[in-house]
């Protein structure tokens, strides 16, 4: 009877309360002004703010500075059209010390009666467990996507660093094995760049000097284990620095928490990365320290860092093997075939990566005759080159056989079909005659050629034809016979030079217009100042291949003798 009695007593706000405060989340009500009026007491020992006395200003000191404005901004406009609010925000408990904001989802509903605002109940959830978690796998599915898209070995180390500081890190620090052992930093990426780090520097820390203990770095990749520094202070600093530099270079990036994880691909230790936690000057409370989550996520993208590089140091590898063969299989011209002043070049891609099946080819035929060839193999590297030598070659047979345009090219597209696989070519195969003053050439798919004429006009050719590789039963092409009047210009060229803008006209337009200007063509090594003028100092994409070739002299007949 008594309990009956004291449970009638109560107002609907004293129950409302008791029960908001017997919950584990954090909850707070609004009249409908949105003054504060009610904070339960999982809020006031949270925040340590009373809820008689709380103001939107209040929760700036437990809100974090870059989520604060926003926050604010939306709950007001949220309480002006009396729509509900929601927004994921990091808090920071303050009996916490400088343990750092978490994660929490705050909701705020309006309470209508008969249509009208009359009060506001907001909740903060912690969700900081899953937060990190999604973000960590976000983490781990960028690098996975970041990685496939490039080979190049710096770029990945670069993509490494700068995916972490996404959000795992306000600094991190690559650090790569040599194949003698020799540890060095390759790679760095902070969220402030004007933060005081150069890979200079941070190879010097690496030192090992009298007095000083050794770098954390080196002992992890010794061990292949991860090392966590919760929590680093000065005591930390001065027991760990490697020299007096790195302790003050510690200190005036504001070092708070640390991670360090091997790069591993199976057994082999390839470096490590080095995550750390910074604080804003003035603001310890701003860093979250590293646990053993950070931990597990950070040690998973050394795993995918590890595969990333090592796919990349042997992509690299053979890229190297394959620019050597192929600089080696292209033919030495001398400055005369026959009736012919010749000038050659060749040029890689941007790095070696793109190194492809770009050929060149200039010799005198046994009835005097000059043939020339050029082309590429589609794809790259090693397996590229090979081809592209065993069709020069086949060229170079059949010419011997058949000295004719279009039995070269059927030759080469014999041969890139007994290899049974997927393999295609472009080429030109042209046959030059002085006596005749012609030329007579057969195209596979490939672009040109071109000709300046004496009086400075340009003549580029477009007869594309069939890949080489996609002939099957057909009958080769008819070549094509041209005069070659005196003082022309005849360039062969791959499709590398005309798509350095990407653009298959605008290359051909850059292409003439290089072919008119004065001393290009005209100078002792024409085929690379034509290069040179046509990419303007831009990185080609392809590899390039070209040959420049001036009639001499057109030779007497025997009746003129």
């Amino acid at each position: 009877m008594s309990d009956e009695a004291t449970v009638s007593t109560q107002s609907p706000d004293d129950a409302w309360h008791a029960l908001a405060d017997a919950l584990p989340h954090a909850i707070w009500t609004q009249d409908a002004d949105g003054a504060f009026d009610f904070a339960n007491a999982a809020w006031r020992a949270y925040t340590r703010i009373a809820s008689e006395r709380m103001t939107l200003d209040d929760w700036a000191a437990i809100i974090a500075p870059d989520d604060y404005e926003q926050t604010v901004t939306t709950l007001l406009a949220a309480l002006d059209d009396g729509a509900p609010f929601e927004a994921e925000v990091r808090i920071r408990p303050m009996d916490s010390g400088d343990d750092g904001y978490r994660w929490h989802l705050i909701r705020s509903t309006p309470v209508l009666v008969d249509g009208r605002v009359e009060r506001w109940v907001g909740i903060a959830t912690d969700v900081d467990l899953r937060r990190r978690t999604n973000d960590g796998l976000q983490v781990l599915s960028r690098a996975s996507s970041v990685f496939l898209e490039s080979l190049a070995l710096a770029t990945t180390l670069q993509s490494v660093a700068t995916i972490v500081t996404e959000s795992l890190a306000d600094f991190c620090l690559v650090y790569e094995t040599d194949e003698d052992g020799t540890v060095r930093p390759v790679a760095q990426s902070h969220r402030d760049p004007h933060a005081p780090v150069a890979i200079e520097l941070l190879a010097e820390h690496l030192r090992q000097r009298p007095g000083y203990a050794p770098h954390a770095v080196l002992g992890v990749i010794a061990s292949g284990r991860p090392m966590l520094v919760t929590r680093v202070d000065d005591a930390w600093i001065a027991a760990n620095a490697t020299s007096p530099e790195h302790a003050a270079f510690m200190r005036a990036l504001g070092h708070r928490s640390l991670i360090f994880v091997p790069i591993v691909a199976g057994e082999r230790r390839l470096g490590a990365l080095t995550l750390v936690r910074t604080s804003r000057a003035g603001e310890p409370g701003n860093v979250r320290h590293y646990d053993s989550l950070d931990v597990s996520f950070a040690e998973e993208l050394g795993r995918r860092a590890g595969i990333a590089i090592e796919n990349a140091r042997r992509f690299e590898r053979e890229s190297r093997i394959s620019a050597a063969f192929q600089r080696a299989s292209l033919p030495t011209l001398p400055p005369r075939v026959g009736a012919l002043a010749i000038d050659a070049f060749y040029r890689p891609g941007r790095d070696e990566a793109t190194v492809g099946g770009d050929w060149y080819d200039a010799y005198e035929l046994a009835d005097g005759r000059i043939a020339i060839t050029i082309g590429d193999v589609l794809g790259k590297g090693l397996g590229a080159a090979v081809t592209m030598a065993r069709l020069r070659y086949a060229m170079q047979v059949a010419s011997d056989a058949d000295p004719e345009p279009n039995a070269m090219l059927a030759a080469a597209d014999r041969a890139l079909r007994r290899e049974g696989s997927d393999a295609y070519a472009t080429a030109i195969a042209a046959i030059y005659d002085a006596h005749a003053a012609t030329l007579s050439f057969a195209v596979a798919g490939h672009p040109g050629p071109a000709f300046r004429l004496s009086d400075g006009s340009v003549e580029v050719y477009e007869r594309p034809g069939m890949l080489l590789g996609l002939w099957r039963d057909r009958e080769a092409p008819d070549p094509h016979t041209i005069a070659m009047p005196a003082g022309a210009t005849l360039v062969f060229y791959t499709d590398g030079l005309v798509e350095i803008t990407r653009d298959i006209d605008t290359g051909t337009a850059l292409l003439r217009e290089a072919m008119t200007r004065q001393g290009v063509l005209d100078g002792p090594l024409p085929a690379a100042a034509l290069v040179d003028a046509v990419l303007a100092g831009r990185a080609p994409h392809d590899d390039i291949a070209v040959i420049v070739a001036r009639p001499l002299e057109r030779p007497r007949n025997d009746a003129n003798l």
